[in-house]
């Protein structure tokens, strides 16, 4: 038991007069900084085409990311497909394959393509059942 809890008198209580309320919106965190590639994400998802940025290997995968919480935040059912070109060959490689150019070749330069598409049904269920938490 807390010491002030001690010093309040239970009786003192009964006569206090009890009001609704409302509570106050406390924002926790920093603001969330505006996403620049927000609105190269909602152009794919309205005309269909894929965009890209090239950038170094070492940048590649925090694209990537940022991609998809620009996805995200668009609107619930919304996806996004990614995929890493390593230049000037074009090649695809995965993205564990990226993690490990992260580190072995940070300069070399890399294709970032994206796209938004409608979320699969099991991945729009998965964000469903997270939500009612």
């Amino acid at each position: 038991m807390v010491k002030e809890d001690e010093d309040v008198n239970l009786e003192d209580l009964e006569a206090l007069e009890v009001k609704p309320a409302e509570l106050k919106h406390v924002p926790k965190g920093k603001p969330a900084k505006p996403n620049p590639l927000a609105k190269h994400v909602q152009q794919t998802w309205e005309t269909g085409k894929p965009l890209s940025v090239e950038v170094p290997a070492s940048e590649a995968l925090s694209i990537g990311s940022r991609v998809r919480k620009a996805a995200m935040n668009m609107h619930a059912g919304i996806g996004v497909t990614i995929q890493y070109h390593v230049l000037p060959e074009d090649e695809y490689r995965s993205e564990a394959a990226m993690k490990v150019m992260r580190k072995s070749d940070p300069d070399h330069m890399v294709r970032v393509v994206f796209q938004a598409r409608e979320q699969y049904a099991k991945a729009a269920q998965r964000e469903d059942d997270e939500g009612d938490e």
